[in-house]
C-alpha cells in the first residue's frame, strides 16, 4: 500500500518514485546508479539508503505521541520498540534497519531496568548479538562500516562534544535565567559570564535593552552549536572510517565533511514529509520531500565536482596497526582527560596523512 501510494503521488517522475521508494520503504529496485554515483563518491550515501534514520523517526513518533498523551515511560518505550521492529520487518528486514532496531531495543531495556546507558556498551552488546547469530558478518564491509561509524560517535565524538562544545551550549541556554551559576559546570559558568558581558557591550553600543541583546546572542548560539557538533561528528566518523574506505574502495572522500553537514539534515527532514505523503496521498508534503531530496542531490553533485580524483593504494599492515593503536590511545586519553589527548590525536592524523599521501606499491 505504501509503495502504491508513492507511485501515485510521484507518477510520471521516475527519479522521485525510485528514490523515495528506496528512502522510505527500502525498495531500491527503481534506483539507478547514475543517480547515486555522486552520493557514493562524496560520502553521504549512507543517508540515502534505508538505515537508522528511518528507525529514529518512527520510534520518535511513538515517543512524541505517548508523551503528548501523558503516558508513563514504560508504555512509551515498549510502544516505540514495537513500532520500530514493525517498521523494520515491513521494509523486508534489511540488515542495517535490524541493527538500528536492535540498538534501540537494548537502549529501551536499559531504561526499563533503570540502568544508565552508554553508546559504546550498547554498540558492543548489539555487535555480539549479531555475531552470535551470524559470525561471518565480522568480515562483511557493511557490518564493519556500520559499527565503526557508531564507535566513532560513542568513543570520539561524544566525549569531544562534552568536553569542548557542551559547556558553550549550557552557557547559551542559561543566558536568560538568573542565579544558575551554582548549578552549572565551572567552564559553562565562566563562559556564561563572558557572554553576559558581551550582551551588555552590545546593549551599550546599539542602545537596546540588555534582554534583547541576550536573546540575540542565545538565538545565534543554537545554530553555531549545531554546526560545530555536526562538523565534529562528521570529522570523527571520517577519520575512523578512513582505513576501511581505503581498503575496500581505494578512496578517501575529502569533501565528505561538508557534504554530510548539509545532506544529512536535508534527507532526515525529507523523511517525515515522505511518510505524510504515504499516509495522506497529499501532493503538498510529497513535493516538499522531493524538493529536499533534490537539494541534497544538488549538494552531493556539487561536492563531487570539487572532489579530487585521489586513488589510495592498500597501506602496509604496520601502518594500519600504528594508526589504530594511536586512535586507541587517543580515546583512552580523551576519556581520562589526559594531557596526552592532543599529541595522540596529532600523531594519529599524521599517520593517516602518510597512508593517504605516500605512494605505497
Amino acid at each position: 500500500r505504501g509503495l502504491d501510494s508513492l507511485d501515485r503521488v510521484y507518477s510520471g517522475d521516475d527519479y522521485a518514485r525510485g528514490m523515495m521508494r528506496g528512502l522510505l520503504l527500502g525498495d531500491g529496485s527503481g534506483i539507478r546508479d547514475v543517480w547515486t554515483r555522486d552520493w557514493r563518491r562524496t560520502g553521504p550515501y549512507h543517508a540515502l539508503v534505508l538505515s537508522g534514520s528511518q528507525i529514529t523517526f518512527v520510534t520518535m513518533l511513538a515517543v512524541l505521541w505517548l508523551r503528548f498523551a501523558r503516558a508513563g515511560e514504560r508504555p512509551l518505550l515498549i510502544c516505540a520498540v514495537a513500532l520500530g521492529w514493525a517498521y523494520a520487518l515491513l521494509c523486508g528486514g534489511h540488515v542495517p534497519v535490524l541493527r538500528a532496531a536492535a540498538g534501540f531495543t537494548l537502549y529501551a531495556c536499559a531504561r526499563l531496568l533503570y540502568r544508565p546507558t552508554r553508546l559504546v556498551n550498547l554498540l558492543g552488546a548489539a555487535a555480539l548479538t549479531f555475531l552470535a547469530c551470524a559470525p561471518e558478518e565480522l568480515f562483511d564491509a557493511s557490518f564493519q562500516l556500520t559499527f565503526l561509524s557508531v564507535a566513532a560517535v560513542g568513543a570520539m565524538a561524544m566525549p569531544l562534544t562534552l568536553r569542548w562544545i557542551e559547556p558553550w551550549r549550557a552557557a547559551f541556554r542559561s543566558l536568560s535565567r538568573k542565579n544558575v551559576e551554582p548549578f552549572l559546570d565551572p567552564r559553562a559558568a565562566s563562559i556564561r559570564t563572558e557572554l553576559l558581558l558581551i550582551a551588555q557591550t552590545i546593549s551599550a553600543l546599539f542602545r537596546c535593552p540588555v534582554a534583547w541583546a541576550t536573546l540575540a546572542l542565545r538565538a545565534l548560539g543554537s545554530p553555531v552549536y549545531y554546526c560545530l557538533r555536526m562538523i565534529l561528528l562528521s570529522a570523527c566518523v571520517q577519520v575512523l572510517l578512513a582505513i576501511p574506505m581505503i581498503i575496500y574502495f581505494h578512496r578517501l572522500s575529502i569533501s565528505g565533511l561538508t557534504a554530510n553537514l548539509i545532506v544529512i539534515p536535508l534527507v532526515f527532514s525529507a523523511i517525515p514529509f515522505g511518510f505524510a505523503a504515504i499516509a495522506t496521498h497529499w501532493h503538498f508534503p510529497a513535493m516538499i520531500a522531493l524538493w529536499m531530496l533534490r537539494c541534497a542531490q544538488w549538494t552531493a553533485s556539487a561536492h563531487a565536482r570539487w572532489e579530487p580524483k585521489l586513488r589510495v593504494p592498500d597501506p602496509p599492515l604496520a601502518a594500519l596497526v600504528v594508526f589504530f593503536l594511536l586512535l586507541a590511545c587517543f580515546c583512552a586519553a580523551l576519556k581520562r582527560q589526559s594531557r596526552w589527548t592532543l599529541p595522540a590525536a596529532l600523531a594519529a592524523l599524521a599517520v593517516l596523512a602518510l597512508i593517504v599521501v605516500h605512494p605505497f606499491p
